[in-house]
């Protein structure tokens, strides 16, 4: 299935990228739980492929579409949720990954009171390679959090962390998200990522108590436009 493709496995990564490469998905409204229960998290990368695997995610289709039928769009009300389930964080980019996500919400990414899980991730998504790149337009990312019972320089980026690569976010919204410390909505580090953010709203995001950056905590390169 999707998420089997999109993961490191037993398949090849050859095999995986053919499959994938080029294509769209179109997702139904409804609730989908990304994360491998076994990592909790869901890892996405094409190491090992020579070029970047371009894949287009499409949200929001009322479940009443049948077979080839794309007309019944509408993600504001037919809402397609990516879900950490309140337990799980959520997608984490690795190599060779090109992705373009349009209208899909991004929520209760949850990594509280996981010492292990935030050494890979944050919350939402996190992307960590010099050759992924990932791309939001009209998405909502709310009620992600990433923070323990106290506050330290690991957390932050409870919706979006960038370490390493690019990540592109155009008319979305961020809201109701929670951190630790460090970026409360989102988190770069390092100079080899890089971030745009265009049309963005965030509103009622919070961090912990003292912490720096109730909405972005950049240490990286961030441009934002309006």
């Amino acid at each position: 299935d999707f998420l089997n493709l999109m993961s490191p496995g037993e398949s090849n990564v050859m095999d995986r990228a053919m499959a994938v490469d080029g294509k769209n998905f179109h997702f139904s409204e409804g609730k989908y739980v990304v994360a491998d229960p076994s990592l909790k998290y869901r890892k996405v990368d094409f190491d090992g492929y020579t070029v970047p695997v371009s894949v287009n995610i499409y949200g929001g289709y009322s479940s009443s579409c049948k077979g080839t039928d794309l007309s019944g769009r509408n993600p504001e009300t037919y809402v397609t949720a990516f879900s950490g389930d309140k337990q799980y964080a959520g997608f984490v980019f690795g190599p060779q990954t090109a992705f373009s996500i349009d209208g899909v919400t991004f929520c209760d990414a949850c990594t509280i009171n996981d010492a292990e899980l935030l050494t890979v991730s944050r919350g939402a998504v996190c992307v960590n390679s010099t050759t992924a790149s990932v791309s939001f337009s009209n998405c909502i990312f709310k009620d992600n959090t990433d923070h323990t019972d106290q506050a330290t320089g690991v957390h932050g980026g409870a919706a979006i962390y960038l370490k390493d690569g690019v990540v592109k976010a155009d008319r979305c919204l961020f809201t109701g998200n929670s951190s630790g410390s460090r970026g409360g909505v989102i988190r770069t580090e390092g100079d080899k990522g890089l971030m745009f953010l265009n049309n963005c709203v965030f509103k009622d995001n919070t961090i912990w108590k003292d912490a720096y950056g109730t909405t972005i905590f950049a240490k990286g390169n961030i441009g934002i436009n309006k």
